[in-house]
């Protein structure tokens, strides 16, 4: 017999020894005579009450259990949640309460805007990934740990968002589609790209992968080339269109049925404001204890490996991943926006310093 047997085995309650009226006078009397295991722990006993609820409601006075009503089927046996299903409901309830709060049931949201709206990021998280060198030197750590932090909790986002957004489709809550939106030189409002736009987008930004020596957009967004290939890639959009710039978006529609019926199913899920607040905290202490676990997932990964990656094994990664996750995710953590600035403005000054000097000096 197997383990998973043993303990299953264990669970099985003598139905016949229930009746309506009957009464155990203790623990371990009841186990007895149903042929449950004595177990010593408190979750052990609750798990083996849980189960006996499937069969029978019962009262205790005292050490006494006594059997209230025996059902003639069992009930059900409730599916107990992993931390992954609880982290994409979460996500997929505050989704339907912004497309609640929407007008027509439809919004137009980049990945960057939705992980934020959700609580899954900070204030500091958009602002810091295009000043990484400089947060490095806040946190004193790295630029490889940086770029590695960004990189996997991008990842992560990403795959939570959508497996939760593919839920909702799976359900038929909602309809979604990834959309390219454009803004032109002076107007304020996006719209969605046509496809003459996207083609030419796409030449420009081939191009200068092309000429940074890069084969995709993955290896470019995490080197040191990552802001000169969006610099020369504006450039040369601009000069073939009226583009001012342009983001990927989730064009997200709700269920029609729930709108022509004045929203009655879908107010269900519009929270009142402390429930928001609620679940929002809640998706963003599972976001910083995720990522966190991920890391110390990586780092044992990479002593095996031991090839690359190698600032992965350091002592300070699982700590820096610490300091990140608080200055990034965690929303209580204050804005560090000003320091950071304050850093660029005094490396630049160096910089303009040191290349005034004459030569020789």
């Amino acid at each position: 017999m197997s383990a998973y047997q043993r303990d299953w085995s264990r669970l099985l309650i003598k139905v016949e020894s229930l009746t309506p009226g009957k009464t155990f006078k203790n623990y371990k009397i009841l186990c007895g005579e149903l042929g449950l295991e004595i177990k010593r722990s408190g979750d052990s006993r609750k798990a083996q009450f849980r189960e006996l609820e499937r069969y029978c409601t019962y009262s205790k006075v005292g050490h006494s259990i006594i059997i209230d009503k025996v059902y003639e089927q069992p009930l059900q046996k409730e599916k107990r949640k992993g931390n992954n299903t609880v982290y994409s409901e979460l996500i997929q309830l505050l989704i339907l309460d912004m497309l609640a709060q929407s007008k027509n049931g439809n919004m137009s949201i980049s990945k960057g805007m939705l992980i934020k709206s959700v609580s899954l990021v900070n204030h500091n998280y958009k602002y810091c990934f295009e000043k990484r060198k400089s947060l490095a030197k806040y946190i004193n750590t790295d630029t490889e740990i940086v770029n590695d932090f960004y990189d996997s909790s991008n990842n992560s986002f990403k795959k939570a968002i959508e497996q939760a957004l593919n839920k909702l489709v799976e359900k038929r809550l909602i309809m979604y589609d990834i959309i390219i939106k454009i803004c032109e030189k002076g107007k304020f409002r996006p719209r969605k790209a046509s496809s003459a736009e996207k083609k030419m987008i796409m030449t420009c930004e081939k191009q200068v992968l092309d000429e940074l020596g890069y084969k995709e957009l993955s290896h470019v967004r995490v080197s040191r080339h990552w802001n000169e290939f969006k610099r020369r890639s504006q450039v040369l959009i601009k000069d073939c269109s009226n583009i001012q710039y342009y983001f990927a978006a989730y064009d997200i529609t709700a269920n029609d049925k729930y709108i022509e019926n004045e929203c009655k199913e879908l107010i269900g899920f519009l929270l009142k404001e402390i429930e928001r607040i609620d679940y929002k905290e809640k998706l963003n202490q599972t976001a910083c204890s995720r990522l966190l676990k991920n890391a110390e997932g990586r780092r044992k990964k990479s002593y095996s490996i031991f090839r690359e990656n190698n600032y992965r094994i350091s002592e300070n990664y699982i700590r820096d991943f610490e300091k990140l996750i608080a200055i990034l995710i965690n929303e209580d953590a204050e804005s560090i926006i000003y320091r950071i600035e304050q850093m660029e403005a005094q490396d630049d000054l160096t910089y303009d310093i040191e290349h005034s000097l004459p030569s020789g000096l």
